[in-house]
């Protein structure tokens, strides 16, 4: 057991047990339609990271181009709010301070 658990933490095969270990996760690394497999897997994982990271970077320039619209909208509204006032102040003979 403790030869295995030596292994296990990353040390060499010591024991029968552990050298069977050693050669089947050898024959496992060498085995070529693992590999490709494996490596498809790791494609295929890489491009949904891609994807979803090019998807949500333009969804969020895409959002901040609302927020930044929405935001000019309004300072226009309340710039236009105040040029009403200062014309109804000055109707009334009120001067603007600023």
């Amino acid at each position: 057991m403790k030869s295995f658990l030596a292994y296990i933490a990353g040390g060499s095969p010591s024991s029968e047990l552990t050298v069977q270990l050693e050669n089947a996760v050898q024959k496992a690394r060498d085995h070529m339609q693992w590999r490709k497999e494996y490596m498809t897997f790791l494609e295929q994982l890489e491009k949904e990271y891609r994807e979803g990271y090019d998807k949500g970077h333009k969804e969020g320039v895409e959002q901040e181009r609302a927020n930044t619209e929405r935001e000019r909208l309004r300072a226009n509204s309340a710039e236009e709010k105040l040029e009403r006032l200062r014309k109804l102040l000055s109707s009334h003979g009120i001067e603007d301070t600023e």
